[in-house]
């Protein structure tokens, strides 16, 4: 891939809530989180994102090349990292940060900011990424990584999962004119009286009369036509996110489940090893020796 360009690494004035998004030309953009969203790790506790208090210093601490017109210049940019797991919550910043260099993959440099959705990111595809580290990077999730400095949390490094903290949906894009198909119907009168029966054609769009809602036709007889009622783009995104954040909910809670779980199996073993250890001393000071 060539130099990226310098508008790359901006803000890029996301209309709305954006995930993982990655073009075809290689740049990379969405949001880390967003500022409506609550953390689905911890249920009625209501843990929003952190703002940042230094611009994302802390996150913005490589660097890359890129153009600003025809001249060649560095950027401050973080990175996205896979094929890795979180850092251990006893590391500082500089550890954690360390921790996803040391045993992931960059996939993604980009640099992280503020807007009013929330913690957006933009950048470039990493160099000498393959085919299938791409593919992983475009259907992942960002989770990130904050870490208590100088009294505040603030973003040390990003990491891509299969289910963020703070999920942010891939609705279906849709233009203003695309409609969906949600429901099948039966046979229906000619839908317009001013319409001519032989002027309508499968594929043509039809208003019901009785009801104003819109239908595309499927089928025609002598008697009327087969129609299949549609619904706006709006409506197949609000529930498309509903189905994502249950699910993402779901997927979180399943793993809180089996990480407590393996932490009451360790205590369980490490309590049976102190009693064996207690029985055997006890059974060691009626010795005589």
């Amino acid at each position: 891939m060539s130099t990226p360009p310098i508008d790359w690494f901006r803000n890029p004035q996301l209309d709305g809530p954006t995930p993982v998004t990655v073009t075809p030309e290689g740049r990379v953009y969405g949001h880390i989180a967003t500022w409506d969203t609550a953390h689905v790790g911890f249920p009625g506790k209501d843990v929003r994102p952190p703002r940042s208090r230094s611009d994302y210093g802390y996150f913005n601490t490589g660097v890359v090349e890129a153009l600003e017109g025809d001249t060649l210049v560095d950027v401050s940019a973080g990175r996205l990292t896979l094929d890795t797991g979180h850092a251990s919550l006893t590391s500082d910043a500089t550890e954690a940060a360390a921790h996803y260099d040391h045993t992931g993959t960059v996939v993604a440099n980009v640099c992280a900011g503020e807007d009013a959705h929330g913690i957006w990111f933009s950048g470039a595809v990493a160099p000498g990424i393959d085919d299938l580290k791409r593919h992983k990077l475009k259907s992942s999730s960002v989770s990130g990584d904050w870490r208590p400095i100088d009294g505040s949390l603030e973003l040390v490094a990003a990491l891509m999962v299969n289910s963020g903290g703070f999920p942010i949906p891939r609705a279906r894009v849709a233009s203003a004119a695309e409609l969906a198909p949600l429901v099948a119907a039966g046979i229906v009168p000619n839908p317009a009286e001013e319409t001519p029966m032989p002027d309508i054609k499968k594929g043509d769009l039809v208003e019901l009369v009785a009801s104003g809602a819109l239908a595309q036709v499927t089928d025609r007889t002598d008697e009327g036509y087969a129609v299949e009622l549609l619904v706006g783009a709006d409506e197949i995104k609000a529930a498309s996110q509903e189905k994502a954040m249950a699910a993402s909910a779901a997927q979180q809670t399943r793993a809180t489940l089996r990480s407590l779980t393996a932490t009451v199996e360790q205590l369980q073993a490490d309590l049976a090893a102190r009693d064996r250890a207690d029985e055997a001393a006890r059974l060691l000071s009626d010795v005589e020796v």
